[in-house]
């Protein structure tokens, strides 16, 4: 029996053994929702109501904000409860209310209690001192008031855990009060009168360094107090809510002051928010954190996008599960939202139909075409303002050739066809219109020449102007009209455009906000120069304005919005922002970015960057495959599965074919194959590689979901092993520091092993890095090199210490007896 049958062998048996398995994640078939009750509870009726709609909606925990965090009204450190300590803001206790309802429909509640901003205790004199800590509070001369409040909720009420919110510092120059100041400066030797903590900030000098641990050990000292009443006294759990941007380590972001891996003895349970992080740093940052912290991780996230809940609830595996809150009342939308994201799969193999193809496209034929090869997203085009491919009552003068010519609405036809067959859709809609500038010539984009565009709109008539206002109009219709996942904007590009008068008043309106008075374009050799950093700038601000107002009107639809940009691969954002469309500003409001693949010279290393440029950048994209370079040349097959795969090993996880016309048979096998490969790639098996490389595609088809199943607890275990490998290391590397110390202090000469030390950091830096990126066999691989080398390192030290000593203690005993003899010989002479 050859290799290849055995494996078939192997797996076929494999796979009915296991094929009821399903790997534990952290995240429940419930989940829970954080309520701001300023938000969502006017009267003491509207909590019934919530509670029913809740638990209607597999609801197990609450997160109930007792006291105002942010905002004006009411002011932060107003509570919501009965309380005899703060001021209240409802004329019912809204605490008491909640616990008695959730409680009959086994909901659990948890109380959020904001910290350390408190304008109401600023006020009475606990108020932090440093720049920009207005409203904020001094842990040292504040906690005993904070701690009465938390100690009025635990003895008052039945809740079943205590989150702290705010439980730091506004930046890291604060707590400059004289007790936080004379505390440090007696603890380090320094002068207090002296201390300039902002001058040891610029330097980032080693007493600034000592002054962010300072401030990370004393959270954790009240934190302990807090720990011994909440988890010991009274048994109730404890939880934290963290800033999202020290998951790598504490110094990468000291402001808040929390220090997670001195905190672990002291909750049950840590809490990340999503805002502040890049959309695809979900699962990033549960894996930094799982370094660092031993307990169960929540993610909490706005439920306000439904694109964005889909991303996060797809990172989000290794969490305890994702906690939803929202800044206005809770609806049946707003569940329907979440439990939709819920169900959803994020995984996009896409092809995009081409305009062309409306008259010929026989869906039938392509349908299980598009099956086979696990294409799973089609992308339609609805056309573009004042030439639209759909129909619309009032608006029969702007149909396109498409729509006069069919029957009933074509975009409808084939949109429902799609649905029926288990497809998403998205639905294309461009930014240019020749239509419009044939009727209104002065509307036209110019470039930087002077010339007039044909079909670009001119990006004030976009930001400002009518044109952009009735995009975003016919947007909505298509959303609420259709049954539609996403919208696609495309030709939002303007690096050689829109340097007409109105663009221009506009341009020297932004520099003067900015205190540069200027009067005309910046220019080189009498033409604009649109490579000046200034109008690059400006185009990103003023493009913003559009995309806000789109992403608001929409934002409430269960549609995603992505937003096709121009990059390339060597810098991705510095590219696209010179078209105004910078990726960051995009990922504000862009569900994903649809970015082109290179298709010309060394493709394979091109695309393979272009993938792990896109990915330091942290946002969601899909890539966008066209399937002919230049004007017309045909990709080869060759050629097409090169991007493809390159891809994806950057890191690729999205994809779009464009366009399905121009997909031979040949390569519709490719898009077989390359679907595969992008699932295997990521399982790290032997087997499933041979197979794939085999070409036992159907297979692999049939059985790749059962098979990944069985990888997950491998994936699992992998992840477990590496985390343990990676604390160890941490470990060895502080125990490896201290006698790198020592034995130069004792005069030893370690320029030797400097090299390997250098190299076992690297690769365990490298390992960290693996680890948090997901990559948990290659970290595993690489902490094994870091412990051969630096287990080397620390046995070299601990020989030098310990020769050093034994030679130190050979002198000293060699001394003592000599001292000895010398005392023997003194009696004996004067004896005798």
């Amino acid at each position: 029996m050859n290799n290849i049958s055995k494996t078939l062998l192997v797996i076929f048996l494999l796979v009915p053994l296991f094929s009821n398995f399903s790997p534990i994640f952290g995240q429940s078939s419930g989940y829970a929702i954080e309520i701001l009750p300023s938000f969502s509870i006017a009267t003491q009726e509207d909590i019934p109501r919530l509670i029913d709609l809740a638990s209607k909606n597999n609801v197990n925990t609450i997160y109930l904000h007792v006291k105002r965090g942010t905002g004006t009204n009411p002011s932060p450190g107003v509570v919501f409860y009965n309380s005899k300590i703060a001021p209240t803001f409802y004329n019912f206790d809204v605490l008491s209310v909640m616990i008695e309802e959730a409680h009959k429909k086994s909901i659990k509640v948890y109380a959020i209690i904001p910290v350390f901003y408190d304008v109401i205790a600023a006020n009475k004199g606990y108020a932090s001192v440093g720049p920009q800590s207005e409203g904020w509070v001094c842990p040292k001369t504040g906690f005993s008031y904070e701690k009465s409040i938390i100690d009025e909720i635990i003895n008052g009420y039945k809740v079943d855990g205590i989150v702290l919110e705010y439980f730091g510092y506004a930046n890291n120059l604060n707590c400059q009060c004289p007790e936080c100041i004379n505390e440090f400066s007696k603890k380090y030797g320094v002068s207090a009168s002296r201390l300039n903590l902002e001058i040891e900030k610029q330097n980032d000098s080693e007493l600034w360094i000592k002054w962010n641990i300072f401030r990370s050990e004393e959270l954790a000292k009240y934190l302990n107090k807090l720990s011994q009443d909440i988890r010991i006294n009274k048994k109730i759990k404890l939880g934290i809510i963290i800033p999202p941007t020290t998951y790598r380590n504490y110094f990468e972001n000291t402001d808040f002051g929390i220090d997670v891996k001195k905190i672990g003895n002291y909750v049950d349970f840590i809490i990340f928010r999503r805002q502040g992080l890049p959309l695809e740093y979900v699962s990033d940052a549960t894996n930094g954190y799982s370094l660092q912290y031993d307990g169960d991780i929540y993610v909490t996230v706005e439920n306000k996008d439904i694109g964005l809940l889909n991303l996060v609830y797809s990172g989000a595996d290794y969490t305890k599960g994702i906690i939803y809150f929202q800044r206005e009342p809770w609806t049946a939308l707003s569940f329907s939202r979440i439990n939709k994201s819920r169900a959803e799969s994020t995984n996009i193999w896409a092809v995009r139909v081409d305009s062309r193809e409306y008259f010929n496209l026989d869906l039938d034929h392509y349908i299980p075409i598009w099956k086979k090869c696990n294409i799973n997203t089609v992308i339609i085009s609805a056309g573009r303002p004042y030439w639209i491919n759909f129909r619309w009552a009032g608006h029969e003068k702007e149909y396109s050739n498409i729509v006069q010519l069919s029957n009933g609405d074509p975009l409808e036809k084939m949109i429902d066809k799609l649905k029926k067959e288990g497809f998403k859709v998205v639905v294309s809609f461009s930014l240019n219109s020749p239509e419009y500038i044939q009727a209104n010539p002065s509307f036209a984009a110019l470039d930087y020449v002077f010339s007039r565009s044909t079909s670009k709109v001119s990006m004030i008539e976009i930001t400002q102007g009518n044109y952009g206002k009735y995009y975003i109009d016919t947007v909505e219709h298509l959303i609420k009209n259709y049954d539609v996942d996403a919208i696609l904007v495309t030709n939002g590009d303007f690096y050689e455009y829109s340097y007409d008068s109105k663009s221009e008043a506009e341009y020297l309106k932004y520099m003067n906000s900015r205190g540069i008075l200027i009067y005309e374009w910046p220019k080189k050799n009498l033409i604009v120069n649109i490579d000046d950093g200034t109008i690059t700038n400006w185009q990103n601000y003023e493009m913003e304005k559009f995309y806000s107002a789109l992403k608001n009107r929409i934002v409430n639809y269960e549609v995603e919005l992505w937003i096709s940009a121009k990059t390339d691969e060597k810098d991705p954002n510095n590219f696209s922002r010179k078209y105004g469309q910078d990726l960051n500003m995009l990922g504000n409001y862009a569900t994903r970015c649809v970015v082109t693949a290179p298709v010309t010279e060394d493709i394979a290393v091109k695309n393979k960057n272009f993938a792990d440029n896109l990915r330091e950048l942290g946002i969601s994209y899909v890539l966008d495959i066209p399937l002919v370079k230049g004007v017309s040349t045909p990709l080869t097959n060759e050629e097409f599965e090169s991007i493809i795969q390159n891809s994806i090993d950057g890191g690729t996880k999205y994809t779009t074919l464009s366009s399905n016309y121009l997909i031979n048979e040949e390569m519709w096998d490719s898009v077989l194959k390359l679907s595969l490969y992008k699932e295997i790639v990521g399982i790290d098996d032997a087997q499933l590689i041979n197979l794939y490389n085999e070409g036992h595609y159907d297979f692999l088809k049939e059985k790749i979901q059962e098979i990944k199943k069985i990888k997950e607890e491998e994936t699992t275990n992998l992840r477990a092993q590496s985390i343990l490998k990676i604390r160890n290391l941490d470990k060895l590397i502080q125990d490896i520091d201290s006698k790198y110390t020592i034995t130069k202090n004792l005069g030893s000469d370690n320029s030797l092993l400097a090299e390997k030390l250098q190299f076992g950091k690297r690769e365990y830096s490298l390992s960290k890095n693996s680890f948090i990126e997901g990559r948990y066999r290659e970290s595993l691989d690489k902490s094994d090199n870091a412990e051969i080398v630096l287990g080397q390192i620390n046995y070299a030290l601990q020989i030098e210490i310990d020769k050093v000593y034994s030679s130190r203690m050979f002198i000293g005993f060699t001394i003592i007896i000599i001292f000895v003899i010398f005392l023997f010989l003194i009696y004996y002479s004067n004896r005798y």
